[in-house]
């Protein structure tokens, strides 16, 4: 999309690759059904990413969340490469669109916010509030809002005037239930988002942990003492067994109250 973007927005002759169109098409097509893998997992297995009585689902739940955020801020941002390409109407590109790509991230995101038990919802919430590339507006695009950035100084006026705007309550694949399941979620999940913000008030910046700044201190390596949130220790125990600050070689974690929560064998298998 890159390279179809910077063909497309040079002022000469433009002329597309129908090899390069091809690999787009196919390439948006294949992460569409595997984000569908994924919202048939969540749907059917919940308990993949919700039962936190495994040592694997509280660490697949951050790096779901983690896509799913991602996800959103790439298809939604107005300056972005995705907005860019499909505001021009590439004949071969007719397939890439938001839609496919939204109603399936955000179906993944109501079925884990809005259908699990208050235990499971709580945690999830926690992990999307969390997580620095949540942003509210990426949800609120979704139904026509338009996102902060996408002011006159980064959008010509002619392209604004003529934009349209992306609305699930415009799509014919969606229906009234469907259009308000995403309207119910928006709407609990600023209620939520505000509360978030108010106990993160009470906490310390001392008390956040120093590689993600989201988190609370929540883990302490053994033998060296060093402490993190346990998302980013187990992220790090997936590839090195080495802290973070002094590189010694971690054998086990523990919670603040002295419990282990993690070993240098488990690690490597939680994913």
């Amino acid at each position: 999309m890159q390279e179809i973007q910077q063909r497309v927005s040079r002022t000469e002759l433009r002329i597309l690759e129908a090899r390069n169109l091809k690999i787009c098409a196919t390439c948006f097509e294949i992460a569409v059904c595997l984000m569908r893998v994924l919202e048939m997992v969540v749907c059917v297995a919940p308990e993949t990413v919700l039962d936190f009585s495994r040592d694997s689902a509280e660490l697949l739940l951050g790096r779901l969340v983690q896509l799913l955020c991602h996800v959103l801020n790439r298809v939604t941002s107005k300056s972005g490469v995705f907005c860019t390409v499909i505001s021009h109407s590439i004949q071969g590109l007719e397939g890439v669109s938001h839609y496919p790509i939204l109603a399936v991230t955000v179906g993944v995101l109501n079925q884990l916010v809005m259908k699990s038990n208050e235990k499971s919802q709580e945690k999830v919430i926690s992990c999307l509030l969390s997580d620095p590339a949540f942003q509210i507006s990426t949800l609120e695009f979704t139904l026509g809002t338009p996102l902060p950035q996408a002011s006159a100084s980064t959008v010509p006026k002619v392209k604004r005037d003529k934009e349209k705007i992306f609305n699930f309550e415009t799509c014919e694949e969606m229906s009234e239930s469907e259009t308000k399941a995403v309207r119910d979620l928006i709407s609990f999940m600023i209620k939520k988002q505000e509360s978030f913000e108010e106990s993160c008030e009470n906490i310390k910046e001392e008390d956040l942990c120093t590689i993600c700044y989201a988190n609370p201190i929540s883990a302490v390596f053994k033998p060296c003492g060093h402490q993190s949130c346990r998302t980013c220790i187990s992220h790090q125990m997936m590839g090195k067994k080495e802290c973070f600050f002094c590189k010694i070689i971690i054998t086990a974690v523990n919670d603040l109250q002295g419990h282990q929560i993690l070993t240098n064998q488990t690690a490597g298998t939680e994913s």
